[in-house]
C-alpha cells in the first residue's frame, strides 16, 4: 500500500468522523504546510512537512504517513512532542485555527510487519493510525483518546 493511498484513506475517515482538514502533502510533492524550526537561520534546514493536519474541537491532529515501518518518522513526531523547537510555527498554527493543543501521530498499513515495530515505538508518538489495504478501514493501535478530540 502506498504513502498516498494510506494519506488519501486517513484523510476520507478523518472527514466522515467530523474532523476539518486543514493541509495534506502527498510524497515529494512539497505542497503542504512547512514547519520550520525556530532559529530560522535556513529556509528549509531541518523543515517538517507533515502529510496531513487536522482539525477536531480546540485541537490540531499532525499526521507522518509512511507505506512501511520508519523508525526516522517516529523520531521525527518525538522530536515535535517533545522539544520546542517548532514553537513559533506551531503557535501561529494554533492561533490562526483557534485551537489550544496539538498531537502528533502516525499513519501507516495495517500489517504485522508495520504493527509490531510502530507498538514497540509508541510512546514516542500521541497516536498511531492503520490502514487495511482490502478495503481501506482505518484502526488505533495506540491513541484512540487522543483522536476522539
Amino acid at each position: 500500500m502506498s504513502e498516498e493511498k494510506i494519506t488519501l484513506a486517513i484523510i476520507k475517515w478523518l472527514k466522515e468522523s467530523g474532523f476539518e482538514v486543514i493541509a495534506f502533502d502527498f510524497p515529494q510533492s512539497g505542497t503542504g504546510v512547512s514547519l520550520h524550526p525556530n532559529s530560522g537561520l535556513s529556509k528549509n534546514l531541518r523543515t517538517i512537512i507533515p502529510d496531513i493536519i487536522a482539525k477536531k474541537n480546540d485541537c490540531l491532529f499532525f499526521f507522518e504517513n509512511k507505506s512501511f515501518f520508519s523508525k526516522k518518522d517516529f523520531e521525527k513526531v518525538e522530536q515535535l512532542i517533545q522539544e520546542n523547537a517548532y514553537s513559533e510555527n506551531l503557535e501561529k498554527l494554533k492561533n490562526k485555527y483557534t485551537a489550544k493543543r496539538c498531537l502528533f501521530g502516525i499513519g501507516g498499513p495495517n500489517s504485522e510487519t508495520f504493527l509490531i515495530q510502530a507498538m514497540r515505538f509508541s510512546k514516542m508518538t500521541d497516536f498511531i493510525v492503520v490502514v487495511q489495504e482490502s478495503d481501506n478501514k482505518i484502526s488505533m493501535p495506540w491513541g484512540l483518546e487522543a483522536l476522539n478530540g
